[in-house]
C-alpha cells in the first residue's frame, strides 16, 4: 500500500505501464516547470489522463495556496466538485487543515524545504491519510490517500503477528518445562524446532540442530536409520507412529518411547511432523518392582500358610496324645514339652508379623536407656542358643575389653541381633561355625555376625533386608521362615541411628553381616537391676475375665495349680457385678468383649471406692502403642498380649498390689 503513495513516475509504473510512466513523467515536468496551470488551460493529454485515473487525490498549489489544478480522486475525497475547488485557497476551504501536521509539512515544503510524506487523521473526520508534498515551479504539487483500509490492514497483520507471538512463546515455554522431548521435522526429516530439554540431553544449543538429520547428531546408524524412516512413514501416509526403543548412552541403557504424528494444513496436507519422547526407564523400573512386590507377597502368602502349619500340626497331635494317654504321665509330659516348643514357635512368628507392621507404619517407639552392648549380645546368644545345639553348630563370642555402653532399647536391639543370628543359624550347615565379634572402631562399636553356610548371590545382596524376601524358596529347603527377621533387624538398628551391611563371596562361600551403632560414651555403667521378685508370692484373689470359655477357664486353671483363688466372668457387665462381690486383689481382663468391653469395664471399676486398690490387668490380642495407651486411659496397671508368659503373670501377682505404673 505504501508504494503506492511515492511519486507516481516510480510508484506508478506496475499500474499503468512504462508507457503512462512516462507520459507522466512529461506531464508532471509540465506542471512543475510552467508558471502555475488554470483548469481551463490544457495539459499534456498524458500526464492529465494519467493523473484522472488514479485513486491517489492530486492538487497542484501556487506560492499562495490556492488550487489551480484538482483531480476528481481529490474532489471526491473532500466531497466538493471539482468546479468549486479551483481558484480556491486551499486552507480557506478546508479550514480543518488549519494547525494540523498537514499544515505544519506544507510550510516546511514551501518555506524551500524538501519534498515530505506524512500520515495523519484528517480532523473531524476519524479518517487516516497519507500525504505528499513536493516542491514544484508553481508552487507545490500534493498527492494524498486515505490509508484507513491500510492501517487496518496493518493493524490486523499486527495483531496476528503479536498474538502469533503469544502463542509461540506460550507453546515454546510449555514444551520447555516438561520432562519429555519435543521436536518438529520438516518433510526431508530434518530438525526445525527442539524443545530444551531435548537440547539440553544433547548438550547442543538450538543453531546446532536446526537442519540436521538424527545421524547428523551422531545417533548410531542403525537407530538413525529406523527413526527416519518412522519420520517418512507419517510423511507419506498422515497417520501417527509409536514405538519404543532402549537407547544406550555413557549415562547407562534408558528406555524411550515415542510417537510422532502428522501436522496438517486446511487441505490435509503433511506440511511437518511432531514428535514427543518420553524416558520410560523409571516407570519400566517401578512396573517391574511392583509385579516382583506382587511375586513376593503371594510367595509370602504361601511360605506363611505353611510356617503356620508346621507348628499348628504337631499341636494337634499333641491334642490327640493327651486326650489317649489315659494316665501315661511320661509320654503325656513329652506330649505338653512338645506342645511348648511349637507354641513358642507360632507365637514367634505371629510377634514377627506384629513388628513387621508396627515398623512399617512407623509406630514403633524404643525405650531408651544406658545398656552394656555386652549383656545385650550374651542375651541374644543364650535365646538363639537352644538352636544352635540343635544343629550341633559352633557358636562363639568375642567382646571388646571396655565396657561399652549405648543408648538403645535392650529389648528391641537384643531382638535385632537374634534375628541376624538366627539367620545364621539357619543357613548354616549342621557342624556349621558361627561367629558373633564386637569392637570399637572410629569412634563407634562395630558388631560382626559371620557365618560359613550357603552365602548370598551377588544379585540378592541388595535386596536381602527387603520385607519378604528369601533367598532359598525351594521345597525341600532345610528349616522355614517368613522372610522378615533381616527386614526387622535393619529396621531396628536404623532406629537406634546405626547402619547394617552384608557381605558374601557367593553360594556356599558364607556371609558376613556388619552393624554400626552409635556409642553413648557420657553416663556411667549402670548399676544392675535389682533381681526380680520371687515369682512364687502370696497367694491372690484373681478374678480372670474373657468371652472366650477355653481360655478363661484355662487361666483359672493354671492360677488354681500355682496357688491362687480365683473366680471367672464371661464379659464385661459380668465382671464388673463379679469385682463387686469377690473383691479380688488382681482382675486379668480382655478388652474385646460382648455386652461391655474390657476398656469400660475397667473404667466403671475405678469408680468404685473398692476398685480403687485393685491391680487390673489387660490381656489381649492388641499390642501396639496405641493400645497400651488406651488401656492405661482406661484404668489398667498392666497390658501383657496374648499369648502370654505365665511367669509374666506371676511376676504380676508377686509384686506389691497397684504399683505406681498408672
Amino acid at each position: 500500500m505504501r508504494q503506492r503513495g511515492r511519486w507516481l513516475g516510480k510508484a506508478m509504473t506496475g499500474r499503468v505501464g512504462k508507457a503512462a510512466a512516462g507520459a507522466l513523467a512529461r506531464g508532471r515536468e509540465t506542471v512543475a516547470s510552467r508558471a502555475p496551470l488554470q483548469q481551463t488551460r490544457p495539459l499534456d493529454i498524458d500526464a492529465r489522463a494519467i493523473l484522472e485515473s488514479i485513486s491517489d487525490g492530486f492538487f497542484a498549489l501556487d506560492h499562495d495556496a490556492r488550487l489551480v489544478y484538482v483531480n476528481q480522486a481529490a474532489a471526491s475525497m473532500v466531497m466538493r466538485p471539482v468546479h468549486q475547488l479551483l481558484g480556491c485557497k486551499l486552507f480557506e476551504e478546508l479550514p480543518a487543515l488549519i494547525g494540523s501536521e498537514f499544515e505544519r509539512a506544507y510550510q516546511r515544503v514551501a518555506a524551500g524545504g524538501g519534498a515530505e510524506s506524512i500520515a495523519a487523521p484528517y480532523a473531524g473526520s476519524g479518517r487516516w491519510y497519507e500525504v505528499r508534498f513536493y516542491p514544484a515551479a508553481y508552487g507545490i504539487s500534493a498527492y494524498f490517500s486515505n490509508i484507513d483500509a491500510r492501517r487496518r490492514a496493518q493493524s490486523e497483520h499486527d495483531r496476528v503477528e503479536a498474538e502469533h507471538d503469544r502463542q509461540r512463546l506460550i507453546y515454546e515455554t510449555a514444551l520447555s518445562n516438561t520432562a519429555d522431548f519435543n521436536y518438529l521435522f520438516d518433510l526431508e526429516g530434518c530438525f526445525t524446532y527442539v524443545n530444551e530439554p531435548l537440547l539440553a540431553a544433547w548438550q547442543k544449543r538450538m543453531e546446532d540442530v536446526l537442519g540436521k538429520t538424527f545421524l547428523d547428531l551422531g545417533y548410531p546408524p542403525l537407530l538413525a536409520q529406523r527413526l527416519q524412516q518412522q519420520i517418512r512413514q507419517v510423511i507419506e501416509t498422515a497417520r501417527p507412529v509409536r514405538d519404543e526403543m532402549p537407547y544406550i548412552s555413557p549415562f547407562g541403557t534408558r528406555a524411550y518411547e515415542h510417537i510422532l504424528v502428522p501436522v496438517l494444513d486446511a487441505n490435509g496436507a503433511v506440511v511437518a511432523v511432531s514428535g514427543s519422547t518420553r524416558d520410560m526407564t523409571e516407570r519400566h523400573q517401578a512396573e517391574q518392582a511392583l509385579r516382583d512386590s506382587d511375586r513376593r507377597k503371594d510367595e509370602f502368602l504361601a511360605v506363611l500358610a505353611h510356617e503356620l502349619r508346621n507348628p499348628l500340626a504337631p499341636l494337634r497331635s499333641g491334642l490327640e496324645v493327651l486326650r489317649l494317654a489315659r494316665g501315661d504321665s511320661e509320654l503325656a509330659l513329652d506330649a505338653q514339652r512338645m506342645m511348648e516348643r511349637q507354641l513358642a514357635q507360632l507365637v514367634r512368628l505371629v510377634d514377627d508379623l506384629v513388628d513387621a507392621s508396627s515398623i512399617s507404619r512407623g509406630k514403633v517407639v524404643l525405650q531408651r536407656k544406658p545398656i552394656e552392648l555386652a549383656e545385650v549380645l550374651r542375651q541374644a546368644v543364650e535365646v538363639i542358643q537352644p538352636l544352635v545345639d540343635q544343629w550341633s553348630q559352633r557358636l562363639t563370642l568375642e567382646l571388646p575389653e571396655e565396657i561399652v555402653l549405648l543408648d538403645a532399647d535392650a529389648a528391641r536391639l537384643m531382638q535385632a541381633f537374634t534375628n541376624l543370628l538366627n539367620n545364621a543359624v539357619k543357613f548354616s550347615p549342621s557342624g556349621g561355625r558361627i561367629a558373633l565379634t564386637a569392637a570399637l572402631e572410629d569412634g563407634g562399636v562395630v558388631v560382626r555376625v559371620a557365618d560359613n553356610g550357603i552365602g548370598i548371590p551377588p544379585d540378592m545382596q541388595p535386596r536381602v533386608f527387603d520385607l519378604f524376601v528369601q533367598i532359598d524358596t525351594s521345597l525341600d529347603r532345610p528349616r522355614g521362615g517368613l522372610g522378615i527377621g533381616l527386614a526387622l533387624a535393619r529396621s531396628l538398628i536404623e532406629l537406634h541411628g546405626g547402619t547394617i551391611a552384608v557381605r558374601s563371596e557367593g553360594l556356599d562361600r558364607g556371609s558376613e553381616f556388619t552393624v554400626r551403632l552409635p556409642v553413648f560414651s557420657v553416663s556411667p555403667v549402670a548399676a544392675p537391676d535389682a533381681p526380680d521378685a520371687a515369682l512364687q508370692g502370696a497367694s491372690r484373689r484373681v478374678l480372670v475375665v474373657d468371652d472366650n470359655k477355653d481360655a478363661v477357664h484355662g487361666m483359672a486353671s493354671l492360677l488354681q495349680i500355682i496357688g491362687h483363688e480365683t473366680r471367672i466372668a464371661h464379659d464385661g457387665l459380668e465382671a464388673v457385678a463379679q469385682a463387686a462381690t469377690f473383691r479380688p486383689d488382681v482382675v486379668i481382663m480382655d478388652v474385646g468383649m460382648p455386652r461391655l468391653n474390657g476398656y469400660e469395664a475397667a473404667r466403671r471399676i475405678r469408680q468404685q471406692t473398692w476398685g480403687q486398690d485393685m491391680t487390673l490387668v489387660a490381656l489381649t490380642g492388641w499390642g501396639t502403642v496405641q493400645d497400651r495407651r488406651r488401656s492405661r486411659e482406661a484404668g489398667f496397671d498392666h497390658h501383657l498380649v496374648k499369648p502370654s508368659d505365665l511367669q509374666d503373670i506371676q511376676r504380676i501377682l508377686a509384686s506389691p498390689m497397684r504399683p505406681a505404673v498408672r
